[in-house]
């Protein structure tokens, strides 16, 4: 700003206005050009320390998407260490996930709700890591004791996956610890009643269930599509929540069976 009004009420108006600088007449030429060099040499700096803050940003978010996947993976590999034991497909996880988001979807959930649970619930029978082989893998009808301790494969899972601050692995937990709760209150581990069970526990309810038909166990052989199907919907407000039963009855059930590690990945 050149100026004859020296006046501080001029200064302040001009640097409202957005002037950087002052010189007063009549104009000194080496002033002037002190003043400019000052100038450009602050807006060279200040274009250094946008530079590297851009570089500085990129890095940092490089450095988390390798984290990102890193936990994805990690997550991927403690879905398949449950799976490895009584799943011959070792694809039951992936497809609870997919399943899962895709009733999240037909309840009208907003979209990173939908993404999270669909990762979490991957590891919804975690837990059956700490169950035995001979329980776990027997083919003929479990005792009552021994279904006491496949109950326990929530509380295991859940155990696992406590304690953490990430709001998947919270997720996940809450997804292991009640999967097989019920809406009428009769199922495990705590026997919660209708909306008592988290949303997503309602979700990896039905698809798990319907999934478990579908494919065949050491103690069963695989159902029908629509035979389990019609199942799911005969539990409808008995097992399972009924908004949930109904958003799953609009799937595509067939594709529900086919793989789904490549699309979770």
């Amino acid at each position: 700003m050149l100026t004859a009004d020296a006046t501080d009420d001029a200064k302040r108006r001009a640097l409202s206005l957005g002037a950087r600088d002052f010189l007063t007449k009549p104009l000194d030429r080496i002033e002037l050009l002190l003043r400019v060099h000052n100038l450009l040499q602050v807006k060279h700096l200040q274009d250094r320390l946008r530079e590297y803050n851009t570089v500085l940003e990129d890095r940092v978010a490089d450095r988390t998407r390798h984290l990102d996947t890193a936990r994805m993976e990690i997550l991927d590999r403690l879905a398949l260490a449950a799976e490895y034991r009584d799943d011959q497909t070792q694809e039951h996880a992936w497809r609870i996930g997919r399943t899962c988001s895709l009733v999240g979807v037909g309840l009208g959930l907003p979209d990173p709700e939908v993404e999270l649970i669909a990762r979490a619930a991957t590891l919804h029978d975690l837990g059956k890591i700490g169950i035995s082989d001979s329980i776990l893998l027997k083919p003929g009808r479990l005792t009552d004791d021994e279904f006491d301790v496949i109950k326990t494969h929530t509380t295991i899972g859940a155990g696992i996956l406590a304690g953490s601050h990430s709001p998947l692995m919270r997720l996940a937990e809450q997804i292991a610890l009640t999967h097989h709760e019920r809406w009428d209150g009769d199922g495990y581990p705590v026997g919660l009643e209708g909306e008592e069970i988290p949303l997503a526990g309602r979700i990896a309810a039905v698809s798990d269930t319907f999934d478990a038909l579908t494919h065949a166990r050491p103690y069963k052989d695989a159902w029908p599509i629509d035979a389990a199907l019609q199942e799911v919907v005969g539990q409808s407000g008995r097992q399972f929540d009924p908004d949930v039963v109904e958003a799953f009855c609009a799937l595509d059930h067939p594709m529900l069976l086919s793989s789904a590690r490549r699309e979770m990945t």
